[in-house]
């Protein structure tokens, strides 16, 4: 085929793309008049219901939007020595802060030396969610000892990292209390990846139910929430592979820490669809040199996708920034 006649063909797809996902956006991002609120919480910092920042004196005032950055907590740090990407839900029964962490140990060989290292999950509560307690659970063995607060190692106890706890509609639950995602590797061919698994009470998980929803290189915390207007799930991840080949070609140079956003219908199944880039560094974030995106967190609340994005300066600052969208894809 001419390669002009090809360069065409694929720009016009290209075209086509973009523009589904322009209406598809457009749609969501602008609300049908006279906006229906009901007794939905409205939230009014992004214009989505406010469109006049009237002035209070006609043309000499408006109405400004002012973020105010949290202060950290003199407490910090709550657990000291680990950690790692974390989960909490406040159960509504007791009050309880639940909180699922990731940890880790060096991983060393037959000379000692370090050759990566172990992650797993652990588990911790708190009445305030300042003095958290590590209760000793006897469920797997971990630095040698089974006198721990670890509460799942993947489904071939190899890996698990970057617990996710679900919120889900009750059909899709399929009787279990707790849903959590998390990603694994060195369990073979076909299990790494983003997985989902089941659990009564948060502490023992059913490795029966362990299921892969996407063989993906995302070493971060994959986010998953379910968006009901469109009835399907959404994932915010780092795609790592758009950008690289991991075989030492040009490619391999490319920076791969973005967030990506993939689909799926169901959490019981693998997912079909490709990873998509969605955000990625802009002209403000390089003049501070925070190059990367190496994650964003992401719950679903009154219409609004909440991210929590963290811009990344290679290897010294993470810092965390407020995203939001109503369609899922377009964030500011």
């Amino acid at each position: 085929m001419n390669y002009r006649i090809a360069a065409r063909i694929f720009f016009c797809c290209l075209m086509t793309f973009v523009s589904a996902l322009a209406v598809e956006a457009q749609s969501r991002s602008l609300p049908a008049e006279p906006v229906v609120i009901g007794a939905t919480p409205q939230f009014v910092f992004d214009n989505y219901i406010v469109d006049n920042h009237y002035a209070l004196k006609y043309k000499q005032q408006a109405v400004e939007r002012v973020f105010h950055a949290p202060q950290k907590h003199s407490s910090n740090p709550l657990i000291a020595g680990e950690g790692g990407y974390v989960s909490v839900r406040r159960d509504p029964e007791t009050g309880t802060f639940r909180m699922w962490y990731q940890t880790h140990t060096p991983r060393l060989d037959s000379q000692g030396k370090q050759k990566g290292s172990n992650y797993a999950i652990a588990y911790a509560e708190s009445t305030d969610g300042l003095k958290w307690n590590r209760p000793q659970l006897d469920l797997f063995e971990w630095k040698g000892s089974r006198q721990n607060n670890i509460v799942w190692k993947g489904i071939t106890d190899a890996r698990a990292s970057g617990p996710c706890l679900l919120d889900v509609p009750e059909a899709e639950r399929k009787g279990y209390r707790y849903l959590m995602s998390y990603h694994t590797g060195g369990a073979g061919k076909g299990k790494n990846g983003i997985r989902v698994v089941g659990s009564q009470d948060g502490i023992h998980w059913d490795k029966s139910s362990d299921s892969l929803l996407a063989e993906l290189h995302s070493d971060t915390l994959n986010s998953i929430v379910y968006d009901p207007v469109a009835a399907q799930y959404v994932m915010y991840c780092r795609a790592k592979h758009i950008y690289r080949t991991f075989s030492g070609a040009i490619l391999d140079t490319g920076a791969s820490r973005r967030v990506a956003r993939m689909t799926g219908d169901s959490l019981w199944s693998e997912w079909t669809s490709e990873p998509q880039n969605i955000l990625i560094p802009d002209q403000l974030d390089a003049e501070q040199q925070f190059h990367f995106f190496y994650g964003m967190p992401v719950r679903y609340h009154a219409g609004i996708f909440w991210g929590a994005l963290w811009p990344f300066k290679m290897n010294t600052d993470i810092v965390t920034e407020l995203a939001f969208s109503r369609d899922g894809i377009q964030f500011e």
